[in-house]
């Protein structure tokens, strides 16, 4: 009976690393993600029929803090909106910019200018910001109409809310913000193109999207390489190789370079790079309002971390399934190996067996030890049983060589009998002796 330890090596803490770093790149990719949108925020096609609206604008632009600006421009269509409207596109929209920036907090621009402004209609923009979004709200400034009544103003200053507003004039406005960082409808200088700004969010969140699911792919395969599917016989064994030579096809089939060209032409467009030789789409004027919106630059980093994710993930699933073939090429020699020990009396070269041993310790395998364990207790086992056959065949010799010697001497012994048998046939054919013995004459001749 074969035993199969656990065996524990280099090689294995060097997997456990690669699956760590991969592992990594799975936090990063959640983090990421949830950055991305918001926990289980609307992404951009959720509030699309709001944003399309025009009520409420992220235009890129900051205050003398550093604060984002959040624009509510002068619209018909406000009265369309209704407060749970409010909430879902402002939530949106402040998950945008970095941590450090919602930490400074937004000061949100309300212009009451133009028909249909009235106080009821900002109002719920104000509610909507002081239940659920006051957290991230430095201040609000309601761009007031010409004609605006003494007792709204009024009004509007004995309502508490957890965050300062206060009514300005278009002239007072360039106090709080550069007219730089404006839009040319309220007088400034700052390029702000909404439909552009539409899609480009749209291109990231796709991006996003598509980088996730695909290192969802990458995480499935990687947890396919960590079980541990090493056979416990020459077929399953072969079979695991069969299996895992199909895993290096999922590995390359996955559309990391699809992705990645994805990425870098929409950080081409993020940027104004022209260096990549990617055709962006968008150059001049436009190209100018995205590069320098600091809120949608916001999403370069996230889109780097999830190309480099992307790329090292596939870097490490392939050395991670390199480590995996060796070990499971030296599986399947090992039971190989433990096949033939087994067979030992019906048909295998004894030899052969110990020098495939000795070469796969020579070679580093990780079962070394258990294969120097297992080939002497073969050589111990083959020398006893080599001794003992040849105890046996010189008995065997020995026996061969007395029934022999014993033949030998049968036939000697026959032979002797056989000239016994003869003498006594002739001694029975000759006459009986008389009963007294002849005399015998002697002359005597005379002396000379």
């Amino acid at each position: 009976m074969i035993l199969r330890p656990r065996w524990r090596s280099n090689e294995e803490d060097n997997l456990k690393t690669i699956q760590l770093i991969i592992s990594t790149g799975r936090i990063l990719k959640i983090f990421s993600n949830r950055a991305n949108s918001g926990g289980g925020m609307d992404g951009v096609r959720d509030v699309m029929h709001l944003l399309e609206e025009r009520v409420a604008m992220l235009t890129g632009g900051r205050d003398r803090r550093g604060g984002a600006l959040l624009m509510f421009p002068t619209s018909a269509r406000r009265d369309r909106l209704k407060p749970d409207d409010y909430h879902r596109l402002i939530k949106y929209l402040v998950s945008i910019p970095t941590d450090e920036v919602r930490e400074t907090g937004f000061t949100v621009i309300v212009d009451m200018r133009g028909a249909g402004s009235t106080w009821g209609v900002v109002k719920p923009i104000l509610k909507v910001l002081h239940d659920h979004l006051s957290s991230v709200v430095h201040a609000a400034y309601i761009i007031k109409p010409d004609n605006f009544w003494q007792k709204q103003r009024t009004s509007l200053g004995s309502h508490k809310y957890k965050f300062e507003v206060n009514l300005i004039s278009m002239e007072g406005l360039p106090k709080v913000v550069d007219s730089s960082q404006l839009t040319p409808d309220l007088d400034g200088t700052l390029h702000y193109d909404h439909s552009q700004w539409i899609d480009l969010r749209l291109a990231v969140e796709d991006f996003m999207l598509q980088a996730v699911d695909l290192l969802d792919q990458l995480d499935d395969i990687q947890e396919d390489l960590a079980r541990n599917d090493y056979g416990e016989d020459v077929a399953s064994s072969k079979n695991g190789l069969e299996i895992h030579a199909a895993m290096k096809k999922r590995i390359m089939k996955a559309p990391v370079e699809e992705v990645d060209v994805s990425g870098q032409r929409l950080l081409q467009k993020l940027t104004g790079d022209t260096s990549s030789g990617y055709d962006s789409g968008y150059s001049g004027r436009d190209s100018e309002a995205s590069t320098t919106n600091p809120d949608l630059q916001a999403a370069v980093p996230q889109i780097l971390n999830h190309l480099d994710s992307i790329r090292s993930t596939q870097g490490h699933l392939l050395q991670l399934w390199q480590h995996k073939k060796l070990k499971l090429d030296q599986c399947y020699q090992l039971r190989l190996f433990e096949q033939d020990c087994e067979k030992q009396n019906v048909y295998v070269n004894i030899k052969r067996i110990l020098a495939v041993a000795h070469r796969m310790m020579e070679v580093g395998h990780y079962a070394a030890a258990h294969i120097r364990t297992v080939a002497n207790r073969l050589d111990r086992a083959w020398k006893e049983f080599a001794a003992g056959l040849d105890e046996r065949t010189a008995v065997l010799a020995l026996s061969v060589l007395f029934h022999h010697k014993a033949e030998q001497v049968y036939n000697s012994y026959q032979s002797l009998l056989n000239g016994l048998d003869l003498l006594v046939q002739v001694c029975l054919e000759f006459p009986p002796p008389p009963s007294s013995p002849p005399h015998v004459r002697y002359a005597v001749s005379p002396v000379i």
